[in-house]
């Protein structure tokens, strides 16, 4: 609490603004902090949050509309705006912050206890383990149980609830991994699967072996023919008791990949292990960054060579856990992953990031990002009910167009979409779509549609007024199903092309001319203003 001492001194500094105001009659109406449970604390912290960044960007965006610029000087002057930083210190805020932490800590500690290393699985311990030189901390790894770390490092006891561990945490790093239903459900699946990454190791040592090293072709044929007739004798009902020592290493691999995908789903499923991280979190005072990534340590058989029983009889561990390793993402199959996927929202990052947006992607690139994202979306369509695309962050490099004029070619991943009949959530962000690609999209609307929202979309090759008489139809305003009382949400921000191609006074309000097409969408004006627009276009075009 001794750094906000000096703040109150800067802020006579800098300038006031509504922000500032709004952000402090905010604070000051809400209830005492003491009084808040736990879930009450973390959301109002994330109401909070959110609040601030949105007024930091309401701030950023009025600087940039008068004070125009090249992007690196504006990106410059984010990063320093007198007003940004006055909502960012302002005091009611600070206060309100640090009593929210302190409210948080005191629940958790309350309720959860620091994390232990024996608290880890066997196979996180096994990858602990190895990354050691010494062979008696390596050697820990082949044990059977947990280690008693208590008599071994009594002292971490005490560092695990030192508030000086916490406070050097710069960063929170966490790996994704795999162990799908398709192949955690299904025994041939999954021996296909490691057929297929044995061969890749056998075929590796292959290439540095000599006559006197046994032939690997052998070794893997021998293999396929055992695990195949475990295979077919579970599928026809048989006893499935393993008959070879082959045998055994499927079985007992396919049991463990199970473990691991039920344990994984009750991962996700379970609100306890993001409370923990939360609550770890929240004691890590210094921490900026908190990053989920797909990738994933694979158990290797290298050393082994091709002699797949000796790791059997010598390292049930490490063989083990190399039969329950998962898969990367790259070889996820999406498509039927996702085919009953009911929610998809892919959001930028929260408002204050405004850097990230001078990150491009290279355009060899983008084949890979629309592959990505129409795997995904290929077959959910039928069960689709929200749709929210923000391509905000997904710049590709382009270097003659400048960054606040570049979209994102979204064509190929709406095109994978198909027909939406259980649709009830439309949100369309930052992107370039052709005129029949957004028509076919409308089209293929259900009539279950509650809300559409298209911001910062730009038209080519037509015209808007067709799209909003399609969306106007699907809402229920005109036609067969026409209702007076309408109730869903319509709103289009910063739209591009065609009827919008004309100069904005202010880029972060709506126009007149957007507030009457919501207007027409939803039944309250008979005529559609874009027609009149249209016209007007086609006589200074002609």
């Amino acid at each position: 609490m001794g750094s906000l001492v000096s703040k109150p001194a800067l802020l006579h500094k800098l300038p006031s603004s509504w922000a500032v105001r709004e952000l402090t009659a905010w604070c000051e109406a809400r209830p005492p902090a003491a009084t808040l449970d736990l879930a009450s604390a973390y959301d109002e912290l994330r109401l909070l949050d959110n609040l601030v960044n949105s007024l930091v960007s309401r701030e950023n965006g009025k600087k940039r509309a008068e004070e125009p610029g090249t992007a690196e000087t504006r990106e410059k002057d984010d990063s320093s705006n007198p007003s940004s930083e006055a909502i960012v210190h302002a005091a009611a805020y600070e206060d309100r912050l640090n009593q929210l932490r302190s409210r948080t800590l005191e629940l958790s500690r309350g309720r959860l206890r620091p994390l232990k290393i024996t608290d880890l699985p066997p196979e996180i311990l096994g990858i602990v383990f190895e990354e050691f030189l010494d062979a008696q901390i390596t050697s820990l790894g082949e044990c059977s149980g947990l280690v008693n770390w208590n008599y071994i490092v009594p002292e971490w006891d005490s560092d695990e609830t030192n508030p000086d561990m916490a406070a050097g945490v710069r960063g929170v790093a966490i790996s994704l991994a795999y162990w799908p239903e398709e192949y955690a459900g299904n025994l041939r699946r999954y021996m296909e699967l490691r057929q297929y990454r044995l061969a890749g190791d056998y075929r590796s040592h292959g290439t540095n072996s000599d006559k006197h090293t046994p032939d690997p072709n052998q070794g893997l044929h021998q293999l396929k023919k055992e695990w195949s007739e475990y295979v077919l004798r579970v599928e026809v009902g048989g006893d499935q008791t393993p008959r070879s020592k082959e045998q055994e290493i499927l079985a007992r691999g396919f049991a463990d990949f199970r473990r691991m995908h039920e344990e994984y789903q009750q991962l996700l499923q379970d609100r306890a292990f993001t409370i923990k991280l939360a609550s770890a979190i929240a004691r890590m005072r210094n921490a900026r960054s908190l990053i989920f990534f797909g990738e994933w340590r694979m158990v290797s058989l290298s050393r082994f060579g091709p002699d797949f029983r000796w790791a059997h009889d010598n390292d049930a561990g490490m063989l083990s856990r190399y039969m329950a390793n998962p898969i990367m993402s790259r070889d996820c199959e999406f498509e039927t992953a996702c085919a009953e996927l009911q929610v998809f929202s892919f959001r930028i990052p929260p408002w204050g990031s405004f850097f990230t947006r001078h990150h491009t992607f290279a355009a060899a690139g983008k084949p890979h990002i629309d592959s990505f994202f129409g795997k995904i979306l290929s077959r959910c369509g039928p069960h689709l009910r929200v749709f929210d695309l923000d391509c905000y962050r997904l710049l590709i490099d382009t270097p003659d167009i400048s960054l606040e004029n570049r979209f994102f070619h979204a064509d190929y991943i709406i095109t994978t979409l198909g027909k939406l009949p259980r649709i009830r959530v439309l949100n369309l962000v930052d992107m370039d779509l052709q005129k029949d690609t957004l028509e076919a999209l409308c089209s293929g609307l259900g009539e279950d549609i509650m809300s559409i929202e298209i911001d910062r979309v730009r038209l080519h090759n037509g015209n808007w007024a067709d799209t909003m008489d399609i969306l106007r139809e699907k809402t229920g305003a005109s036609g067969a199903r026409r209702s007076r009382h309408w109730n869903g949400k319509v709103a289009f921000w910063r739209l591009r092309g065609a009827e919008f191609d004309h100069p904005r006074d202010d880029e972060w309000s709506k126009s007149a001319l957007e507030e009457e097409t919501e207007k027409y969408v939803k039944g309250i004006l008979e005529w559609n203003p874009l027609r009149i627009a249209a016209q007007e276009l086609d006589k200074v075009n002609n």
